[in-house]
């Protein structure tokens, strides 16, 4: 990489970046596990995450993720009681500093930043951390290795050498023949066949790299594409017939979605118009009392709780839920796309549906009681289950958003 040891590889949507970044990461680590005074770091942008993800909150989230094994500093500690005490956050300069000191206490660092390009906006936090980031490069002994990947070729970090994502046919090959041999359909009857015809197998995977055109995720919507079939006919007839294009895909995912049964058909839509119109991302309980809430309700209805388990199969791929933080999302950055350029064809009363959710959730009776307290959460402060529900018997925050999940979006994102 030249002189520099920042790699800037950039790419077109789908092409593969944010799994190339995770491998990246998962090999850094191994190798670091053998050595001393190594630093590893990851943040993967999300456009929808950019009210968190200030320079300062990214530059704490390299810190605690290198100094991880480190017992704290009495700096640290002096820091974290100086801001306790008057329930202030640390500012931008001083987390810098204690981030600049901690590399400096290192070898080498390893840092990772997949999608960077999602955090340009008027703040210029990309700016931001890729200055902080140079700094700490021309200031430190350390040797610092950065990765990024972006759509754009065009790159926020300072010296550095360029290399363009893109996946080969071998790539997309070796993909769908995984998925192949994990089972291609639900019926597991109808993937072993697949798995054992050595003509089927390889009709499917010379088409799936046809279509694909070096895209990962063509790859991977072609494959889900083909969950649901029957029989073989039905099958090669998908595979000859898919689209070509990642839009043509989405759309006819959304057909698929409007066949299913009337019930899965109202959780699909729901679900979709809420990830995508959400300020933020929302965990699995948070959107399955939002999803249960109806107008006129006094409190919530557990009875009238989805099943989670039901979100990802009723929307045929097009969500996926993080094991991490339960978190669930949109596939990919380009179905928020799709869904907001026909959001008025859509969803043409998603913000009127979450508004009134929102204020029927923060008006439920529990809530009229007042403010809560900080205090710890305790399991002894609520009452016997009654009637299928549990309400706490004073007002400890804890214990309210463990009854209410859904209550910290409500309260702060209605409007």
């Amino acid at each position: 990489m030249g002189s520099p040891n920042n790699l800037w590889c950039y790419g077109v949507p789908g092409s593969g970046k944010t799994v190339l970044a995770s491998i990246a990461v998962d090999d850094l680590r191994q190798k670091a596990s053998m050595r001393d005074r190594i630093g590893i770091a990851v943040i993967y942008c999300e456009w929808k995450r950019r009210e968190l993800s200030s320079a300062t909150n990214l530059l704490a989230s390299l810190w605690q993720q290198i100094s991880r094994s480190k017992p704290l500093s009495k700096e640290i500690k002096d820091l974290y009681k100086r801001h306790d005490q008057f329930s202030t956050l640390a500012t931008y300069d001083e987390v810098r500093l204690i981030l600049k000191r901690e590399i400096e206490s290192l070898s080498s660092v390893y840092i990772v930043i997949d999608a960077l390009d999602e955090l340009n906006d008027e703040n210029s936090w990309a700016g931001s951390l890729a200055s902080a980031l140079h700094e700490f490069t021309q200031s430190s002994a350390t040797r610092m290795h950065i990765l990024a990947t972006s759509r754009s070729q065009q790159s926020s970090l300072e010296d550095h050498s360029l290399l363009e994502i893109t996946a080969k046919g071998e790539d997309i090959e070796l993909f769908a023949t995984h998925a192949i041999s994990q089972g291609l359909c639900s019926s597991r009857a109808l993937s072993d066949k697949i798995r054992t015809d050595d003509q089927i197998s390889e009709r499917i995977l010379l088409r799936i790299r046809q279509k694909a055109r070096g895209l990962f995720l063509l790859a991977r919507l072609f494959i889900q594409s083909l969950r649901q079939k029957t029989n073989i006919r039905d099958l090669l007839d998908a595979v000859e017939s898919a689209p070509s294009s990642i839009n043509d895909f989405y759309a006819e995912t959304l057909e698929r979605i409007k066949q299913q049964n009337p019930d899965h058909r109202k959780l699909a839509w729901r679900l979709l118009s809420w990830i995508a119109h959400a300020v933020r991302p929302l965990t699995t309980q948070e959107l399955r009392h939002a999803l249960a809430v109806r107008q006129g309700d006094e409190t919530i209805d557990i009875e009238r709780l989805d099943a989670e388990d039901l979100f990802v199969v009723c929307c045929h791929g097009l969500v996926a839920i993080e094991k991490a933080t339960q978190c669930i999302r949109l596939v990919h950055y380009t179905v928020q796309q799709y869904l907001d350029d026909h959001q008025e064809e859509l969803f043409p009363n998603a913000q009127a549906d979450i508004f009134r959710t929102c204020m029927t959730y923060i008006s439920f009776k529990e809530f009229h009681q007042g403010r809560c307290s900080f205090e710890t959460f305790d399991p002894a402060k609520f009452n016997e289950v009654a009637n299928g529900k549990r309400i706490a018997k004073k007002r400890f925050l804890p214990n309210r958003l463990a009854n209410f999940p859904f209550f910290r979006y409500a309260a702060s994102s209605w409007g």
